[in-house]
């Protein structure tokens, strides 16, 4: 089953759903059968049921019965969807484009692998998880090397001292991303403050530049929209005091 995503800026994500369904797993009748033995599959006519999708084939397909397994092509449709990067820069110094479908479930979209062609280009394969209560389905397209991004400690606000018993450790980077390409991107940047679980090291003056911060998980994250050749720069920093004979590990 093929389908074809297209956002407002008429750049293409056609991605190729293989999923199971009744009577698109050819093979041999029996053991021996001919090689050069065809049987008929046609293209399918779909009708949506209280609880079910049913496919109903209706145009003769030839398929060969020689023990291999086929796929056919059982609709086309375009698909409305928008697109947007997201990066931790932490983990990992890269961009992952993200597909995001909203009312996906209008589709009638089969679990199953998923050939991704991005710009023309052939990207590799995914997974595609319909088997979720979300409004909006996430296609991973992979990393965009036209994206530049790092994450530099800050040595003029990095530093350590002692006092007496107690240590204190400051924490500062710098975020940078660049834009490579030809037009503007959206792009979400994720990182994270320290979370304390003892009650003698206690984390202080966490900031981070225009962020989102989450009270519980202290995830911070950045929505930016970056022009074209462009680079936007963001900034974070905290505070650790604890015991000096504590082990702490904040990177």
């Amino acid at each position: 089953m093929r389908k074809t995503f297209t956002d407002s800026s008429d750049t293409n994500l056609i991605t190729s759903l293989q999923g199971q369904v009744a009577g698109l797993e050819i093979s041999s009748a029996a053991p021996g059968a001919a090689k050069n033995m065809r049987r008929k599959v046609s293209l399918a006519e779909l009708t949506s049921q209280t609880t079910t999708v049913t496919f109903d084939v209706k145009e003769p397909f030839t398929v060969l019965a020689d023990g291999n397994m086929y796929t056919a092509n059982l609709s086309q449709q375009e698909i409305p969807a928008s697109y947007r990067y997201f990066s931790v820069p932490k983990l990992d110094k890269a961009a992952y484009l993200n597909a995001e479908i909203r009312d996906w479930q209008n589709y009638n979209l089969l679990p199953g692998a998923v050939n991704l062609y991005f710009e023309g280009t052939y990207l590799g394969q995914s997974f595609l998880n319909v088997e979720q209560a979300s409004d909006t389905l996430s296609v991973s397209l992979g990393r965009d090397k036209a994206i530049v991004i790092d994450r530099v400690k800050r040595q003029d606000f990095t530093k350590k001292q002692f006092l007496s018993s107690n240590k204190t450790e400051r924490n500062g980077f710098d975020i940078s991303v660049k834009n490579n390409k030809k037009v503007a991107i959206d792009i979400v940047i994720l990182d994270q403050f320290p979370i304390s679980t003892e009650s003698d090291v206690v984390v202080e003056d966490a900031e981070a530049d225009g962020a989102k911060v989450a009270p519980d998980t202290k995830e911070i994250r950045w929505e930016l929209k970056v022009e074209t050749k462009t680079e936007v720069k963001k900034r974070m920093q905290y505070t650790v005091k604890s015991p000096k004979s504590s082990r702490v590990v904040l990177e």
